[in-house]
């Protein structure tokens, strides 16, 4: 079996022999691919932003769907630098081991440098499971951003280290006086 590069698992031309007329679809994220495949009765699960990110009108996060779409686009490299973002509902995130959360900003790479207002919002159960993972949490690497007004309550979190119901790390850079900041937020679990 030959390997593949994480490019060509997102290029449907990989997939010879899959059913892509009938059962099969690629996951896209305004217009572009950005994952694997999915069966197509899957549907949009992420859901179109509100707001334009500006601090006068921020992204709206109402449903799971939106706050995968801000986890995703971290990890696909988008910090989210000067962007805010407001939760305007408590969240259920349904985490066991066959749903787990992938954290916000997982690598050196892809942090998260936004501004998150939980608005005094709740998001529950979130269940994050990867022994051998660095930056484990509802973020997972939090570099010169904001979390604020957030409860996370019901949370199950394991990794090998910088793990936390949170974050799992919260940092500001070198020689820098910026960092990230929490204020006002609590876990429990």
């Amino acid at each position: 079996v030959e390997g593949k590069t994480s490019f060509e698992m997102r290029q449907q031309s990989t997939y010879s022999g899959w059913d892509f007329n009938n059962t099969w679809k690629m996951a896209r994220l305004d217009g572009k691919y950005i994952g694997l495949p999915i069966f197509k009765w899957i549907g949009d699960t992420y859901g179109a932003w509100e707001g334009n990110g500006a601090q006068s009108n921020p992204y709206l996060i109402r449903t799971v769907g939106n706050l995968k779409r801000l986890a995703l686009e971290v990890n696909l490299g988008d910090s989210k630098q000067g962007k805010y973002y407001k939760l305007m509902n408590d969240l259920d995130l349904e985490g066991n081991d066959r749903n787990q959360w992938t954290p916000i900003g997982n690598t050196l790479s892809q942090t998260f440098n936004g501004h998150f207002d939980g608005n005094g919002k709740i998001i529950k159960n979130l269940y994050v499971d990867i022994p051998g993972a660095t930056y484990v949490g509802l973020f997972g690497y939090c570099l010169e951003g904001t979390i604020r007004n957030l409860g996370v309550e019901n949370v199950y979190v394991a990794g090998r280290e910088m793990v936390g119901g949170l974050t799992g790390l919260a940092f500001g850079k070198a020689n820098s006086r910026s960092g990230c900041l929490i204020e006002n937020c609590y876990t429990t679990g």
